[in-house]
């Protein structure tokens, strides 16, 4: 009964791996949590210090309102309801080099998760073994897929990032299912990084 739950109570009969995240002790809220502005716009404002990060992400979303929203409330949810699965993924795509895509996911949000965070490329998507996405809460794509591939492992991807549930393989030890806790963000600066059916 050894599990991967984070956030959840379990009984004495499970050992649960997930341990907590780096920062969760030092988080102090500006306000008290009943005070809290409702929109995201008035809580912004509370937190003068992250401006910086918060130009990157209006930057990353040429500055359109609802994606920035979107995007912001994306990120904010996993880390205030610890092990929650988001039914969608994040794509940031675009033809400029430099833009701070890598920066924003590789070097702020992904540290937040620590040893529960993972980057993986396109060895990791093809490989048999999938031991390196067990117990993870955000893992980051890297430039995956050339024009034939978001094609033939675009099933894979999906389950990803919608399955409840997941199959871990390693080497030289039988396969075994585990609780689906990933949220995936996908980086590219293809036109169209992933394939994107009609009706998704």
């Amino acid at each position: 009964h050894v599990v991967f739950e984070p956030g959840r109570e379990l009984s004495d009969e499970y050992i649960n791996t997930y341990e907590g995240l780096p920062y969760q002790e030092t988080v102090k809220l500006a306000v008290p949590k009943e005070e809290m502005p409702k929109t995201w716009f008035e809580v912004l404002k509370l937190y003068p210090e992250t401006k910086p990060i918060q130009r990157l992400i209006a930057h990353l979303c040429n500055h359109d309102l609802q994606a920035i929203e979107y995007t912001m409330n994306w990120l904010a949810y996993p880390l205030q309801h610890i092990g929650a699965k988001m039914a969608s993924a994040l794509v940031f795509h675009g033809d400029t080099h430099g833009a701070g895509k890598t920066l924003l996911f590789e070097e702020i949000i992904k540290p937040i998760y620590g040893q529960y965070a993972a980057t993986l490329g396109q060895s990791d998507l093809e490989s048999q073994y999938t031991g390196n996405r067990s117990g993870k809460l955000f893992v980051l794509f890297e430039e995956i897929f050339n024009n034939k591939q978001k094609y033939d492992h675009s099933g894979a991807m999906k389950h990803m990032i919608t399955g409840k549930t997941m199959r871990v393989e390693r080497k030289f030890i039988d396969s075994y299912e585990e609780a689906n806790h990933i949220n995936c963000v996908f980086l590219s600066n293809e036109v169209q990084p992933f394939k994107i059916e009609e009706n998704d």
